[in-house]
């Protein structure tokens, strides 16, 4: 039987973990300092599985889209500076996910931080290239988790 990872119920030994299922999660609001905190339970669809995963601001990065708009021409130099430098990010700053656009105009970018000063101190480097729109976001798990209690 496999060694049970900690927090984990002792039901969900034995049983494959598919990602989304057999956790709870604590959604945070992103609000100013000192806003209100919300949490709810997900249960798991198989009965019995649900728990808490805590997650604190001080403890857990934070998800932002990234919205890059590459200004007029300068694609192909976004994709040098990318080639020969790298990313360029700080440390504590995650790149999770990204898609461009098939006109090279725009790039779709999910990074994870702790804070939305990290990510402008990495899009800084990259300013003469790319204009930055950066929104803080949930998954759709967080999202639901946050409006389960008004529904």
């Amino acid at each position: 039987m496999p060694e049970r990872a900690p927090g984990w119920p002792e039901e969900a030994l034995g049983r494959p973990y598919l990602r989304g299922y057999g956790r709870s999660l604590e959604v945070l609001d992103y609000g100013p300092v000192g806003a209100s905190q919300a949490s709810a339970e997900v249960p798991d669809p198989k009965p019995g599985c649900a728990h808490r995963r805590p997650r604190s601001r001080e403890s857990a990065p934070m998800l932002f889209m990234v919205i890059e708009r590459f200004r007029s021409g300068r694609a192909p130099d976004v994709y040098r500076r990318f080639r020969d430098r790298g990313r360029m990010a700080p440390e504590g700053v995650r790149y999770v996910s990204s898609w461009v656009d098939l006109g090279f105009q725009r790039c779709f970018q999910v990074m994870e931080a702790k804070d939305e000063a990290l990510l402008r101190e990495w899009t800084r480097h990259w300013e003469d290239l790319v204009e930055f729109d950066i929104v803080p976001v949930l998954t759709s798990e967080e999202a639901a988790a946050a409006m389960a209690p008004n529904l």
